[in-house]
């Protein structure tokens, strides 16, 4: 969220100073431009946790048991990431290929 906001700031004055999109086509590839930026950021972020829920559950936790369970929790959670962030990875690149 903090990303968003920093990114919104940097991007004011292009709009406040002309330089901004001119109709609609070009805002809509402003935003799937973003969006082209983030999600590579938040598929790391994503693996980032998968992978520490693994070394969690597995390497660190051993033998205890709420440890590997929190830890399976967490690669879950990591996995679901990865997941939805490949859907919408594919629907922007849907999107961008058939309108642009």
């Amino acid at each position: 969220m903090r990303t968003f906001f920093l990114l919104l700031i940097l991007s004011l004055p292009m709009v406040t100073h002309g330089a901004g999109p001119k109709n609609f086509s070009e805002l809509v590839g402003m935003f799937l431009g973003l969006i082209s930026i983030l999600i590579p950021v938040l598929f790391g972020l994503s693996l980032i946790v998968f992978l520490w829920g693994i070394i969690n559950a597995w390497i660190l936790g051993g033998g205890d048991e709420t440890s590997v369970t929190k830890g399976k929790q967490l690669a879950l959670a990591g996995m679901l990431g990865l997941v939805v962030m490949a859907g919408v990875w594919g629907i922007v690149a849907l999107v961008r290929g058939s309108l642009f």
